[in-house]
């Protein structure tokens, strides 16, 4: 029996997280999702919390409304989970190893050029982008998830490389442009 698929733009966050929560990983299946996400005083900071095969924490984030000004709000996301992360794994100790810097997936319909590549620059840090488009016949409905390729700067795992040094920036951003700088406010 042949099915027809029809793009389907009403996908929900709560629909995403469900399918992450009750399915393998799609684009890894080696991830498993152990917690329903984190959050601070203010706000939640990420959706979904994971291990890998490696035992280290997987965040990550769903992005229902992607804008570019979305970067600072990941970055300071970000910060504060390392920041926070000896209090952070500490919750998690028997199912990971808390020596291993955590990774950082978004999962967002679309994500621009001038975001890929600001992500790419950023050192130390392990930033996935994973697009996502709905799906449907008339039996069900489904989620297409596609890894994009930003060119990722750094496999290190290892969580003493990220501790602030007066020395070294934990982020650094490869040569930008002022013209992709203005591109990014816009």
């Amino acid at each position: 029996m042949k099915s027809i698929f029809v793009k389907d733009d009403n996908v929900s966050k709560d629909e995403i997280i469900e399918f992450l929560k009750n399915n393998l990983i799609p684009w890894e299946n080696k991830i498993i999702i152990i917690d329903n996400g984190i959050k601070n005083q203010t706000k939640a900071i990420w959706d979904l919390v994971g291990t890998d095969d490696k035992k280290g924490l997987v965040f990550f984030l769903i992005i229902i409304n992607f804008k570019n000004k979305i970067l600072f709000d990941i970055i300071e996301n970000i910060d504060w989970t390392i920041n926070n992360f000896e209090i952070i794994s500490k919750q998690y100790s028997d199912k990971i190893r808390t020596n291993i810097t955590p990774r950082f997936i978004l999962i967002s319909h679309l994500f621009s050029p001038i975001f890929q590549r600001i992500v790419s620059g950023i050192k130390n840090i392990e930033i996935e982008l994973i697009s996502y488009k709905g799906l449907r016949n008339l039996e069900q409905k489904g989620i297409l998830f596609e890894k994009v390729n930003h060119n990722p700067q750094t496999n290190q795992r290892n969580l003493s490389d990220l501790h602030h040094q007066s020395s070294k920036p934990v982020y650094t951003f490869d040569d930008l442009t002022k013209e992709e700088i203005d591109e990014f406010y816009k």
